[in-house]
């Protein structure tokens, strides 16, 4: 595949950043300077020795498998519908798997397709 080292870097690169900022997600400012100092965070805060990382990486692979199933789709059985049908699939693949309850969300129709939005 063309670029596969770039796009692998993206999603690493994406996922470490993702796990470095998780600790402090919703944090104002004045309250990481506060807690790790004036220059921020600067490590990873580890739980039981793994960075933990937020829905947004989980979504960002979902979202790159569905991207990934419909082009194998399409290589090898020659026929392949839109996309967004088959990052459907990989996001409620993801919603029956998560950590997330399902009464927290509502089901959307997107050119077809059904999406999840909270």
């Amino acid at each position: 595949m063309k670029d596969i080292n770039k796009i692998r870097g993206c999603l690493i690169g994406g996922a470490v950043g993702d796990a470095l900022g998780y600790a402090v997600e919703f944090m104002k400012d004045s309250e990481i300077f506060k807690t790790y100092g004036s220059a921020g965070i600067t490590e990873f805060t580890l739980v039981n020795g793994i960075a933990e990382i937020s829905d947004d990486t989980q979504m960002t692979l979902f979202t790159a498998n569905g991207l990934l199933l419909g082009t194998t789709r399409k290589m090898t059985r020659g026929i392949m519908a839109p996309y967004p049908h088959y990052i459907s699939l990989c996001y409620k693949d993801w919603l029956k798997h998560s950590w997330l309850k399902i009464s927290s969300w509502k089901l959307l129709s997107m050119h077809g397709s059904t999406i999840f939005q909270k």
